[in-house]
């Protein structure tokens, strides 16, 4: 399915869920799913896995989801999909931490370089 999505807070802290479906196939089967159709392909997980993944990103949209688990929907705030991807971002912030820093001593070794460098 051709689409982009994008989520975000407006300025008074609501959740704004923008999705473009491009083309006259990937719009039938949008609506067709959003009609309340069973018949979920592979590509419609998947939209709704990046939607979820990006609505929980912001307070808004987080929100959102508490109310829907609130009036009896699903929690989708606690899956093990949620989790796994959580302990794999927690993973790559390590990473980058690590990176950062790693830099950073290098940054340092060459300011003491060069420092050594010009009293010579």
């Amino acid at each position: 399915m051709s689409f982009e999505s994008r989520t975000y807070d407006n300025d008074h802290g609501d959740p704004v869920v923008v999705l473009v479906v491009t083309g006259t196939h990937d719009v039938s089967r949008l609506m067709n799913l959003l009609a309340g159709s069973r018949m979920a392909l592979c590509e419609h997980q998947g939209l709704a896995e990046r939607m979820l993944r990006q609505v929980k990103r912001h307070n808004g949209g987080a929100a959102a989801l508490r109310l829907l688990r609130e009036h009896g929907g699903p929690d989708l705030l606690d899956t093990a999909q949620a989790r796994a991807e959580e302990r794999v971002l927690a993973v790559h912030e390590e990473e980058l931490t690590r990176f950062r820093a790693q830099e950073r001593g290098r940054d340092l070794s060459r300011a003491q370089n060069q420092a050594q460098e010009a009293t010579r």
